[in-house]
């Protein structure tokens, strides 16, 4: 793999050197893992017709096609759901540790079941700690004994420096994979290594110090008397990240920064026509319709982004600064996008459809999500992934675009949104990527300035 030495063999160390690298760095491990803070929180540019996703263009022409893209779909998240411990106890010296870490923090997600935008904040976090330790030991360098860090001890350590925070109760696989990186790194010395992964860990602590000031991500104990009500509103309980669209944010000056207009007046043409177009969708559902519902409804809008990301830092043979640099501006901008959404849910509080639709035949593929609807964030979210890895992947734009605007409306086919909330959940997506393309054009820079926390 481009820019990555990491085989087993290195011909410069002998057995027993090897042995003592490796008990010096697992001491080391420990003891600053023991040390290690565990607190944790309580709880390319595509373009749209009119704003609107063109439900019409996702299918394409060819049926076969669109079979086969779903049943590469189906065999990713089979593969995602797996128990990481099976990977964590395999030969990863072949994997890029951008690629390895990501997937570990998919894994611990699923099965903890995590809410969608609170992982996406927590990809977000690890990414950020890993790409700005990356650019910080680039100051750090030993240059008149022209020794540099190793950049694969450095993700380790900030990696599962974030990891350990965010998920205690998983310490011991990840100081597992983290110790399984660090002594198969080849061609760095022990103090390089070393070194690297005391970067990542002080980067990281800071990184988490940046998150936690001024941040209360975990929802305020929720009272129906902050729920607004009247025709047309969402009419439920406990709504999920009452809070959420105050989350701090990192290109973003704040989820409020970019958003839509105000839903279709309650009753108006527009929003009458809005209703009767999920109550035909639901009526004309085709079997693949429902299979791309299901496909985006069962993992995370972030961890399907996330893989298509994965697949190509290995297939483009990346470096690790590259992937760095690529996974954290996908996931800053997811995070971004959630917080965004998550401003405007709990700011107009609208119904959901089956919330609004009488008809007794009316029926969703998928259960609606405890939040009220307008604007959806798998358009949000994905509008804006899509935008992002198009300005990364330029020959592949297009198909970036096709998988948001699948996105979007596997939500009305779902039975669980309304066009406006796909439509201008898609602008606002699209508007934030361009927001942060403008910010992959200038100068490599930290997202945290670690010494002089923003």
């Amino acid at each position: 793999m481009r820019g990555i030495n990491d085989g087993h063999d290195n011909s410069t160390m002998c057995d027993r050197c090897r042995m003592y690298v490796g008990i010096l760095i697992t001491v080391l491990l420990f003891f600053s893992l023991l040390l290690a803070p565990l607190s944790h929180r309580t709880n390319a540019q595509p373009h749209l017709n009119d704003n609107k996703v063109d439900y019409e263009m996702i299918f394409g022409n060819n049926d076969d096609d669109n079979t086969n893209q779903w049943e590469q779909s189906l065999s990713m998240m089979t593969s995602l759901n797996r128990d990481f411990s099976q990977t964590v106890g395999q030969n990863i010296s072949n994997n890029n540790p951008i690629v390895s870490w990501n997937q570990m923090m998919t894994t611990i997600g699923s099965q903890k079941n995590i809410p969608a935008p609170y992982l996406a904040s927590d990809y977000a976090l690890m990414h950020v700690a890993i790409y700005d330790a990356l650019l910080q030991s680039t100051n750090n360098n030993n240059i008149a004994n022209n020794k540099k860090s190793s950049e694969g001890a450095i993700v380790a350590g900030a990696a599962a420096q974030v990891l350990e925070y965010l998920f205690p109760e998983n310490f011991a696989s990840i100081v597992t994979l983290e110790e399984q990186q660090l002594t198969h790194i080849a061609g760095h010395d022990t103090s390089q290594i070393v070194d690297g992964r005391i970067i990542g860990h002080d980067v990281a602590k800071k990184v988490i110090a940046y998150a936690e000031t001024g941040n209360d991500s975990s929802d305020e104990e929720w009272s129906n008397l902050k729920m607004p009500s009247g025709p047309g509103k969402w009419s439920g309980t406990n709504p999920l990240g009452s809070s959420f669209g105050y989350e701090k944010t990192y290109i973003l000056s704040s989820g409020a920064e970019f958003q839509p207009p105000p839903p279709y007046p309650f009753g108006s043409a527009k929003d009458l026509a809005d209703v009767q177009a999920v109550i035909d969708a639901a009526h004309s559902r085709t079997s693949e319709q429902i299979a791309i519902v299901h496909k985006w409804a069962n993992l995370p809008p972030t961890t399907i982004w996330n893989e298509m990301l994965n697949e190509r830092i290995e297939s483009y043979n990346l470096t690790i600064l590259e992937s760095a640099r690529a996974s954290a501006y996908l996931n800053t901008a997811m995070h971004d996008s959630f917080v965004s959404c998550w401003y405007t849910k709990f700011t107009y509080w609208t119904a959901r459809p089956f919330q609004r639709i009488s008809d007794s035949e009316f029926t969703t593929v998928i259960p609606t999500p405890n939040f009220p609807g307008y604007t959806s964030a798998h358009s949000t979210v994905s509008s804006t992934a899509a935008v992002i890895l198009g300005q990364l992947f330029p020959e592949e734009e297009s198909y970036f675009l096709s998988q948001a605007q699948e996105a979007a409306a596997s939500r009305l086919w779902g039975g669980i949104h309304f066009p406006q909330d796909n439509n201008n959940g898609f602008a606002v997506g699209e508007q934030i990527g361009r927001e942060y393309v403008n910010d992959m054009l200038k100068p490599p820079h930290q997202f945290v300035v670690v010494d002089d926390l923003r």
